[in-house]
C-alpha cells in the first residue's frame, strides 16, 4: 500500500487533512517485549493526562473536506501505520494513537498551529521537552517508519540526507540515534524523543521520519531488539563493493586521523608527511592480511563466530533450521564472535607490532578500524536482520547505483517507503554527504569538486594478495545475492 500523491494543485490545508484523518484512522503500537514491560508504570500513570484531552473530531475542525477524500485517505494508509500487536496486557484498551504518534498529554488547536495564529497556547517545539522526556512518557511522541541500518562507509550519510528532504518525511534530532545498540537501556521514551513531536508531526503534513544508524547492521542483538520494538518499519540496507569499503574505511578511520593525531605530537611539528606517514602509520595492504589471517580463522566451521551466533538461538532458532534443511552454511555473528576483546585484538596485531613496534594502533575508532574487511562481509550480519523481519519491509540498495543513478534510486526507495512522488533533484544537484574525512554528516561535497577515491583496480596490493583476496570476497558476495536476491555491479 502506498499514500496516494497529493497533485501540485493541492493546497497545504488538503495536505494536512490527509494526515490528520490517516493519524486518527490507524493505530500502532509496540510489542510486549520485556522492554516495554519496563516502561509500563510510567505509561500508566501518564494515561490519566492522556485521557483529559480525547482525540480531536476532525470533522468538527474541518467540515469542509469530503467523504471521497475521507475514504481515499483510509484506503492508503501506509503499512508502518497499522497495528501489529495487541495491547491490552500493557495498556488499557482506551489507549488511542495517531498512527506511529501517541496522543499528545494536552488539547492541541490544529487549526491554529496549521495556519500560525497567535493564540494563548505554547507552540511546541520541534522535538520533545525535557519535562515530557523526564516523565518518561510516550505522549506526543512518534515512532520512526524507516531505518538506515548500513553498511558503514556506503552512502548512508547521503541517502539519509535526501530521504529527509522529501517534504512528507521530518529528520530526526540526529542522523545516528543509535538506540537499539547503545542506549537500549534509557527506554523507549528516550529514543523517541530523538523524533519529532506528535503536534509537528500532524501539523506539517508529514508521513514518517527516521533514523541512519550504520552501526546497527553487524548485530544480531539489534535487529532483533528492533524487530521487537519497531514492528511494522522499514530496513533500509546500502552496500559497497567490499575492498573499496574497506579501503574508505582504512582512510576515514585510520590513515586520515592517525597522520593528524601525529602531527600533534611533540617533536612531530616539523617533520615531514612522508617520514610520518612511513614510520609510524601501517599499509593497507599490512591491515587488511592480519585481519583476513584472523577472520579465516573465526569464520571455519565450528570456529567462534558460529559458536557466537548460537547465542541468538533463543530467538533466530527457526532461520537456523531452515539453513539447515536447505544444506546452507551457518549463521555466524562474525563481529561479536571476531573481535572486540584485548586478546583477539592483540592476535590480530600481534605481527604488525612485531615488525613495526612504533606503528600506530591505539585510535578512538578501533572497533571500526580492526573489522574493517569484515564490515564488508554483508551476508554475516545481514542474514539476521531477513531472520528478524519479513522479506518484503527490507530493501536493498547497491551505493554505486545510488551514485550513477541517484534519481531513479530514490524514487524507488519512496515507492518501497510508501511515499508520495517527490522531485529529488535539487537536494541531490547540491551534492553528496560525509564523503571525505571527519568533517561531518551534513558536510556535502559538490559533485563536480568531489575527490574521488582510488578506484577498485588503484587500491594499493600487490597482485598476488590480490588474487587471494578477491577469491575471498567473490564467495561471500555470491552468499549476499543468494540472501537478498539484489546484485550490484560488483557481485
Amino acid at each position: 500500500m502506498s499514500i496516494t500523491a497529493l497533485t501540485s494543485s493541492e493546497n497545504k490545508s488538503a495536505l494536512i487533512v490527509a494526515s490528520l484523518v490517516a493519524f486518527l484512522a490507524s493505530s500502532f503500537f509496540g510489542s510486549t517485549n520485556q522492554h516495554w514491560n519496563a516502561v509500563t508504570n510510567s505509561l500508566v500513570q501518564c494515561m490519566e493526562l492522556v485521557r483529559q484531552f480525547p482525540p480531536l473530531d476532525i470533522q468538527e475542525q474541518y467540515a469542509n473536506i469530503t467523504y471521497e477524500h475521507q475514504v481515499l485517505i483510509l484506503n492508503n494508509t501506509l503499512p508502518f501505520w497499522e497495528d501489529h500487536y495487541s495491547i491490552s496486557n500493557i495498556l488499557p484498551s482506551s489507549r488511542t494513537t495517531y498512527g506511529p504518534c501517541y496522543l499528545p498529554s494536552y488539547e492541541i488547536n490544529w487549526v491554529s498551529r496549521f495556519y500560525g495564529e497567535n493564540v494563548n497556547e505554547p507552540v511546541e517545539d520541534l522535538y520533545p521537552s525535557d519535562r515530557e522526556i523526564s516523565e518518561g512518557c510516550l505522549s506526543n511522541m512518534c515512532r520512526p517508519g524507516f531505518l538506515i541500518i548500513g553498511a558503514g562507509k556506503a552512502g548512508t550519510s547521503s541517502l539519509y540526507k535526501y530521504l529527509v528532504n522529501h517534504n512528507r518525511v521530518l529528520p530526526a534530532k540526529m542522523k545516528q540515534v543509535q538506540f537499539f545498540k547503545y542506549h537500549y537501556d534509557k527506554g523507549m521514551h528516550w529514543y523517541l524523543s530523538h523524533f519529532p513531536t506528535a503536534a509537528h508531526f500532524l501539523s506539517s503534513g508529514a508521513l514518517m521520519t527516521g533514523e541512519a544508524a550504520p552501526g546497527y547492521l553487524p548485530y544480531p542483538e539489534v535487529a532483533i531488539r528492533t524487530r521487537t520494538m519497531m514492528p511494522g518499519a522499514k530496513i533500509l540496507l546500502t552496500v559497497r563493493e567490499p575492498l573499496d569499503r574497506a579501503w574508505s574505511s582504512y582512510n576515514y578511520n585510520y590513515f586520515i586521523p592517525g597522520l593528524q593525531h601525529l602531527k600533534t605530537l611533540p617533536g612531530n611539528e616539523d617533520k615531514d608527511e612522508q617520514y610520518l606517514i612511513h614510520k609510524y602509520l601501517f599499509s593497507f595492504e599490512d591491515m587488511v592480511k592480519a585481519e583476513l589471517n584472523q577472520l579465516l580463522k573465526c569464520i571455519k566451521p565450528g570456529g567462534d563466530a558460529e559458536e557466537e551466533g548460537l547465542k541468538q538461538s533463543y530467538w533466530a532458532n527457526d532461520a537456523m533450521d531452515a539453513r539447515k534443511r536447505g544444506n546452507l552454511p551457518a549463521m555466524m555473528d562474525i563481529i561479536n564472535g571476531c573481535y572486540g576483546t584485548h586478546e583477539r585484538r592483540d592476535a590480530q596485531w600481534k605481527d604488525l607490532k612485531l615488525n613495526n613496534p612504533e606503528g600506530l594502533l591505539d585510535l578512538p575508532n578501533i572497533h571500526r578500524l580492526e573489522g574493517m574487511l569484515a564490515r564488508g562481509l554483508y551476508a554475516f550480519q545481514a542474514e539476521w536482520w531477513y531472520a528478524a523481519f519479513p522479506r518484503e519491509d527490507i530493501h536493498v540498495i547497491c551505493s554505486d547505483e545510488m551514485k550513477d543513478q541517484t534519481i531513479s534510486v530514490l524514487e524507488e526507495t519512496s515507492d518501497f517507503l510508501g511515499l508520495p512522488y517527490f522531485d529529488y533533484s535539487g537536494v541531490v544537484s547540491k551534492g553528496m554527504y560525509n564523503v571525505r574525512g571527519h568533517e561531518g554528516y551534513d558536510k556535502v561535497t559538490a559533485w563536480k569538486t568531489e575527490t574521488r577515491e582510488k578506484a577498485d583496480d588503484e587500491i594499493p596490493l600487490s597482485p598476488l594478495f590480490r588474487s587471494e583476496i578477491d577469491l575471498f570476497l567473490q564467495e561471500q558476495n555470491e552468499r549476499l545475492y543468494l540472501l537478498t536476491g539484489k546484485r550490484c555491479s560488483w557481485q
